[in-house]
């Protein structure tokens, strides 16, 4: 999990070293997103509030300009982020839409109700 905003920096999380802290992994994800230079980003199981995500891409320590959404489901969120400084993406960079509302919603939640997060067999 990236961030959640209602955490102080200094509060201690899980991660890589003993006493991290949320500034720590602040360091961490944005030096790594600016280092591999990434113009996108799918976030798994992070905020839960898209923004959550957009005020993590909105600090100072990420280089560029971005712009996010999210999915939620049942069971995990899936966040998007879009670089949009860069010129590789059309403005807007992307179209949101509601997956629940699609032909196929009710089979998905059928089949997700069913399995759950458990592997399929």
């Amino acid at each position: 999990k990236i961030l959640r905003s209602s955490k102080q920096g200094d509060t201690k999380v899980r991660g890589p070293r003993k006493n991290n802290t949320v500034d720590d992994r602040i360091k961490d994800v944005s030096g790594v997103i600016n280092e591999m230079y990434l113009h996108a980003l799918v976030v798994v199981e992070g905020p839960n509030r898209v923004e959550e995500l957009q005020l993590f891409f909105n600090r100072d320590e990420i280089a560029g300009d971005w712009k996010c959404a999210l999915q939620q489901s049942g069971s995990q969120s899936v966040g998007l982020a879009i670089r949009t400084d860069t010129g590789a993406f059309q403005d807007p960079p992307f179209s949101q839409f509601d997956s629940s509302l699609a032909d196929q919603a009710p089979l998905l939640k059928k089949i997700t109700d069913l399995h759950g997060s458990a592997p399929c067999q």
